[in-house]
């Protein structure tokens, strides 16, 4: 695998030379394939979309496909699904955006509906090759309070791997502005989760998910730790309160 990405990638660096910073099409990917050692079993290639992946015709060789989606939906441009697609791959590895739960998630998404989330992750997990699902949670002001319940959530109900990132910009939705009481309740609610983590099937079933679990845990508490902007407070209020005029919605 490492002799067959070291291939791909001299090969990728010699045709964007070519083609002077042009981004590489789906011809050139399946050209530099071609190129790399036939004799490694598995091929990782990253795609930005379904349709950059339909092109290039690649589902023939033993290749894993990463992807990264917000769930909303499973199909594929020309009316495929991600049923028929998905298969024909060695492994497919699937990160899906998950700021909140239920109305928090619809509050922030603007436009989605968490139960079609939710539907669409069960059906993705009924496709053999697919060999994981993370959960991608931004942590920002408007979800913070409820990190603990996505964290179980996600762990116990929808059975996906816990992953976190932090919003630092626009700083109004910065989890650190938080009110130190808000701040300090939401560090009680982070370090008890540490506790009832390896009582979670899925990390019974896979123990290397309780470290990466914790670790997860652990920054989101040094990030709220790591510093103080609670003088931003208004800040967030007065955000939300003008987003929720242009969506016509809040109270």
């Amino acid at each position: 695998e490492n002799k067959t990405k070291k291939s791909i990638d001299q090969n990728l660096l010699k045709d964007s030379k070519i083609s002077e910073g042009k981004k590489l099409n789906s011809k050139v990917i399946k050209k530099n394939i071609k190129k790399s050692n036939k004799n490694i079993l598995l091929y990782r290639v990253q795609f930005g979309s379904f349709r950059d992946l339909n092109k290039a015709k690649l589902a023939k060789k033993n290749i894993e496909i990463k992807y990264a989606t917000n769930g909303t939906t499973l199909g594929i441009k020309g009316g495929r699904t991600v049923h028929e697609y998905w298969p024909k791959f060695k492994s497919v590895a699937v990160n899906v955006s998950i700021d909140g739960l239920h109305d928090t998630y619809e509050y922030i998404r603007g436009n989605g509906k968490f139960a079609d989330v939710e539907y669409n992750i069960k059906e993705m997990k009924k496709i053999p090759s697919v060999s994981r699902i993370v959960g991608a949670f931004t942590v920002q002001a408007n979800n913070i309070l409820q990190i603990d319940k996505v964290i179980d959530y996600f762990l116990r109900d929808m059975e996906i791997v816990f992953y976190s990132h932090r919003v630092n910009y626009p700083r109004a939705l910065s989890a650190q502005v938080l009110p130190e009481k808000l701040n300090q309740a939401v560090v009680v609610k982070l370090e008890a989760m540490k506790d009832k983590v390896k009582d979670y099937p899925i990390i019974q079933k896979h123990p290397v998910l309780e470290k990466i679990t914790l670790r997860q845990i652990q920054d989101n508490i040094n990030f709220l730790q790591a510093k103080d902007l609670h003088q931003y407070w208004d800040d967030c209020v007065d955000f939300n309160r003008k987003l929720d005029e242009t969506r016509n919605q809040g109270p």
